[in-house]
């Protein structure tokens, strides 16, 4: 730290705040990132034979936009030190009473974090026949999120830090302490690399990243309409999608015998095309979306529930081919739908499936437009198939499994419901709105249920004995019971579901027909990350150790 803050005419603490600042960044993301440290303030010739504390707070704010090297980096922070310590007589407080900064309760204005740091060693006090020694006496409060103090010792340094209980723990301050210990001794090594490319992790930590996320395997060759094939021809009388309206189950359907897709009058699908379906909750349903993805086009589903200006942005902004309906949905489209109209149940008729590859489109589906308006999503056959191994590699369905769909088809985790047992020759049940609003309807479909995936407020509606036995697979957020009594049933094997899907190698990001707004949506890569502390001090000279409401000094 000298050597370096020697060549930029600097000083070690200059150099630490800028490795704090970097750290910080690299956590945050935040470019210009402030930081509070302390003055004596006793430059005055009157107050230099005075007992008490003269201390002020100055806030440094350390531009580090434009990815800067670490000695670039350095230099800002130089300005930015110097111009503080050239004003460090103004009041900390008449700054905060006169610029009226936003205030929140316990949050202090301009800064959450301070950096303090002891260049002199504090040396024991020399009094005739006393043997002295210093300690912390700490208060049991603190005034900031997070404080760092260092201190510089004949052989290194020590950074303690002082933080609030209700913000972190100490694991995590460990942790903390030892990115900062390692970013700052990559820094030294080479000030001359972007700040974005020093590593804050050592080996040991950087190894369980690594290995928690290889996760990497080759593209798959087949889609879901392939995928479909082969299992229903090793399984060919098992069932494969019952409702409640239809009670005798609908059998697999074979290679040789598929039905066929819906076909509109005057452009019958082909690939790029997009079908959009408009279909209750029937085994017809399914029938469709096999049948439309083997034709070669895309589907856009439809929730007919929706409110018709969402239905009708989607169907203008989609552009579908045609919109497939029954008697019974047509009337609940917008005005100025074109529909294609099954009357009856899909019929059998052999026909051979399009060509399609990985980069072609397999559905559109639209996001809420809770954050404005709903945008489509382009999701190609690679993604979805993709998904599905993930899938089978984690749920590991067999023909004796009955998963329960509860999900729209407008909503994305309809793939799971739908083609995930199919894949792997499970039965799809089919439960309709009238199910999925009336709990004791619900739990009549569960009794013959093997698995079942839904959201916190969908499973806290019905009674904990209702999942008893039962996979159960929660989206996102802690499930709670609606009953506050306690029951001894529990669902045999409850798992959270947090949209990690396994990160594949392959081509590029593909290029498919999209609708006007939406977005590209290449192989799913969603890759959960693991933070973990595992790091030697023994070896290290610069120790970095924590404290939280401690009388005890870290060594």
């Amino acid at each position: 730290m000298r050597k370096l803050a020697a060549e930029e005419n600097l000083t070690s603490y200059t150099v630490m705040l800028t490795a704090y600042a970097t750290l910080l960044h690299r956590y945050t993301g935040a470019d210009d990132v402030a930081i509070g440290s302390a003055v004596m303030n006793r430059e005055h010739a009157e107050v230099e034979r005075l007992v008490g504390n003269f201390g002020n707070t100055l806030v440094l704010r350390t531009d580090l936009s434009g990815e800067p090297t670490f000695r670039e980096a350095l230099r800002r922070a130089g300005r930015t030190v110097a111009d503080a310590f050239a004003h460090q007589a103004a009041p900390y407080d008449r700054i905060v009473r006169d610029l009226r900064p936003a205030r929140a309760g316990g949050r202090s204005p301009f800064f959450d974090t301070m950096l303090l740091f002891l260049a002199q060693e504090i040396g024991e006090l020399d009094l005739p026949g006393v043997a002295s020694s210093w300690t912390h006496v700490h208060n049991g409060t603190t005034h900031f999120d997070l404080s760092l103090e260092a201190f510089v010792r004949p052989h290194g340094m020590t950074v303690e830090a002082t933080f609030r209980r209700e913000l972190f723990d100490d694991a995590r301050i460990d942790a903390l302490l030892g990115h900062l210990e390692t970013l700052l001794g990559d820094a030294l090594a080479d000030p001359d690399r972007p700040i974005g490319a020093l590593e804050p992790m050592d080996g040991a930590e950087r190894a369980l990243i690594d290995a928690a996320n290889a996760t990497d395997a080759p593209p798959p060759d087949a889609n879901v309409v392939e995928m479909f094939g082969a299992q229903a021809a090793r399984t060919p009388g098992a069932t494969a999608v019952e409702s409640r309206d239809a009670p005798s189950p609908t059998p697999n359907w074979t290679g040789g015998r598929p039905r066929s897709p819906p076909r509109c009058a005057s452009a019958a699908p082909y690939t790029g095309t997009v079908v959009a379906l408009a279909l209750p909750r029937t085994p017809d349903l399914v029938v469709a979306l096999l049948g439309v993805l083997k034709s070669g086009a895309a589907y856009l589903p439809l929730d007919v529930e929706h409110p018709p200006e969402r239905l009708a942005y989607m169907l203008g902004d989609a552009r579908p081919v045609c919109t497939v309906v029954t008697p019974g949905t047509a009337g609940l489209l917008p005005d100025g739908t074109a529909p294609f109209v099954l009357d009856g149940s899909l019929r059998d008729a052999p026909f051979a499936p399009a060509p399609v590859g990985g980069d072609d489109l397999a559905y559109v589906i639209y996001t809420s437009g809770s954050t404005g308006r709903p945008k489509g999503v382009a999701i190609p056959h690679r993604a979805l198939a993709n998904f599905l191994l993930d899938t089978r590699d984690r749920l590991r369905l067999t023909p004796d499994d009955r998963l329960v769909a509860v999900t729209t088809i407008a909503f994305d985790i309809a793939a799971l419901e739908l083609y995930a047992p199919l894949v792997d020759g499970a039965t799809v049940v089919l439960a309709d709105r009238a199910d999925v609003r009336d709990p004791a309807r619900l739990a009549a479909l569960l009794r013959d249920a093997t698995i079942v995936q839904g959201t916190p407020s969908l499973l806290g509606t019905l009674d904990p004995a209702a999942t008893e036995g039962l996979r159960v697979l929660v989206g996102a957020r802690r499930c709670r019971p609606r009953s506050p009594r306690p029951s001894r049933a529990r669902p045999r094997s409850p798992r959270t579901c947090t949209g990690r899907r396994r990160r594949r190698s392959g081509r590029p990001p593909p290029t498919c027909p999209r609708p006007a707004s939406a977005s590209r949506s290449a192989t799913p890569a969603r890759t959960s990350w693991t933070r973990a502390c595992a790091r030697s001090r023994s070896a290290c000279p610069a120790s970095c150790t924590s404290r939280a409401n401690s009388s005890r000094a870290a060594t």
